[in-house]
């Protein structure tokens, strides 16, 4: 069964269209911008599925991330993004939201987070948290992505091998 990773992963590539806040980029703030090869997030969803995010590859401003969806923890899909560090994340939708500050509990480790809300959406992202940042989202206040555990690990093998790697990832780091 092939499924989709877009719609999988749709909470952190949230295609909207509403609010219309002023927004400066260059006052968001960008996780990504000392990404390093190894690092890692892992996020559940509603009914047991769950996403694995690790920058594979770093070649000056771009990294290589690698995302895995996981159905009742069997690998569905999984896919290859080059990123470039120097674009936060959610830049191109930046206007869309309004920007506050809050701070979320996970793990018994508090994160300042950064908000991005509308009438529909809460986006929360840290800097704390390695790749996207992403803590949270929910959509109609139903949570739809968490974070479970972060860190970082050194490449054990190279990325051809591990795109191949069926198994569930272990996440017992945090």
């Amino acid at each position: 069964m092939k499924v989709n990773i877009q719609l999988m992963i749709c909470s952190f590539f949230v295609f909207t269209t509403f609010g219309n806040a002023e927004i400066n980029v260059d006052d968001l703030p960008n996780p990504l911008a000392d990404a390093q090869v190894g690092e890692w997030a892992y996020y559940t969803q509603p009914h047991g599925n769950e996403v694995f995010y690790q920058v594979i590859k770093r070649d000056g401003s771009i990294i290589t991330v690698l995302a895995q969806v996981y159905l009742q923890g069997k690998l569905m899909n999984q896919e290859r993004t080059e990123v470039d560090v120097n674009i936060p994340p959610l830049a191109d939708q930046a206007s869309e939201y309004t920007m506050s500050e809050e701070e979320l509990t996970i793990k018994d480790t508090v994160l300042p987070c950064t908000v991005f809300s509308n009438d529909t959406i809460k986006i929360w992202t840290s800097e704390k948290i390695p790749v996207y940042g992403q803590v949270k989202v929910t959509i109609n206040d139903a949570t739809t992505l968490e974070l479970s555990s972060w860190g970082f690990e050194e490449q054990k093998e190279s990325s051809e091998q591990q795109m191949d790697n069926e198994g569930a990832f272990d996440n017992d780091t945090n």
